[in-house]
């Protein structure tokens, strides 16, 4: 909610139409390094302002060489922090002045009845993301399909999350021939919070529309406070494991 507060964030990467289907609703400052057509199109379409450190440089992105030296390829060493968003905004002229809309609507969530102490999301050959439920912090562990734990750099230990939501999406290929079009109307969801599943289903309809998690019977779903990994497959052409 406050551009000032915000800490070192990185790497900033490739702006994509389906993470500013989520973003646009929340009222939220889209940073990217780059944009593909798809999302120039939805910022255009909808006069959205948005921060691309292509178009705007150093005045919104700032190279990390530390990661560089650790072996990082260029794309992955870009970040952002709260000086670098300041100078962005006065640069195209414009405000983070506003409310923020809350993601999801959160209080004391219901407990699933599916046992979920691990999970693993098969994005594509080359992309899995896989997490474990630790009993002792209350959290995820997150970690790569190769095995290779996710780092949060700004705490110096592995990045984990209170709650896990899985949305279900039907896909066709965009007129590129490679891109996927998720289809985020509606479809079936997980919310996954201490070590247990929740079957349950998303709305959303239109870009510019909040997502919503609702139960069998249409009724909204309220998910515990604390950070929350989101992750996006495609039935059909991506796949989801529960253990």
């Amino acid at each position: 909610p406050n551009s000032e507060d915000l800490p070192k964030v990185g790497p900033v990467g490739y702006g994509q139409d389906l993470g500013l289907q989520f973003l646009i609703p929340l009222n939220a400052i889209p940073v990217h390094m780059g944009k593909s057509v798809y999302a120039s199109n939805i910022l255009n379409l909808l006069t959205y302002q948005d921060l691309d450190g292509i178009l705007a440089g150093k005045s919104v992105l700032a190279y990390d060489s530390e990661r560089k030296a650790l072996g990082y390829p260029d794309q992955y060493c870009w970040y952002t922090d709260r000086g670098l968003v300041s100078s962005g905004l006065s640069l195209y002229g414009a405000s983070a002045q506003g409310s923020l809309v809350s993601l999801f609507q959160f209080g004391e969530g219901k407990s699933g009845e599916q046992p979920a102490g691990q999970f693993e999301i098969i994005y594509s050959s080359g992309s899995t993301t896989r997490g474990y439920y630790d009993s002792e912090s209350g959290k995820y562990r997150l970690e790569y399909g190769d095995g290779e734990e996710w780092t949060d750099p700004n705490l110096e230990k592995t990045a984990s999350v209170d709650n896990v939501v899985i949305l279900m999406s039907s896909t066709q290929t965009k007129d590129d021939g490679v891109t996927l079009d998720y289809d985020l109307s509606q479809g079936d969801a997980y919310l996954l919070h201490g070590g247990t599943a929740l079957p349950c289903r998303f709305i959303k309809g239109s870009a510019t529309a909040p997502l919503q998690l609702v139960d069998g019977n249409g009724a909204p779903l309220t998910v515990n406070p604390g950070t929350t990994y989101i992750g996006i497959y495609g039935v059909g052409k991506q796949s989801v494991v529960f253990s």
